[in-house]
């Protein structure tokens, strides 16, 4: 199940999820591409731009990967998604996760 572009993987937590709409899951605004559920349809028209326009649409490409998106916004949050990636470069060896300092890293580790 989805709503607001999370997958729940119970109904319990999709409908706990719903009731902090405030709205019923009948009043909300559905895409009827990937079920996402919405509670008013500017949040439904967002998410159309954001993740159903088609790649010919999409003129504002990336030049760090092949991502290509419909807004300039949208391709600049992108953007600064990549540098902060790109400062996450102390590694943890025992859980995976990256951060941005050896202190984060080593404050991590203590833990």
């Amino acid at each position: 199940m989805y709503c607001c572009s999370k997958r729940f993987v119970t109904k319990p937590l999709y409908l706990k999820h719903i009731k902090s709409h405030g709205r019923s899951a009948l009043e909300q605004k559905h895409c009827l591409e990937c079920k996402c559920s919405f509670k008013d349809e500017s949040g439904l028209a967002r998410h159309m731009i954001i993740f159903h326009t088609p790649e010919e649409e999409k003129q504002f490409k990336c030049d760090r990967c092949e991502k290509a998106f419909p807004e300039e916004d949208l391709l600049k949050s992108h953007i600064s998604w990549h540098d902060e990636v790109e400062q996450l470069n102390h590694h943890c060896a025992i859980c995976n996760r990256y951060f941005t300092g050896a202190g984060l890293l080593r404050t991590h580790n203590e833990n």
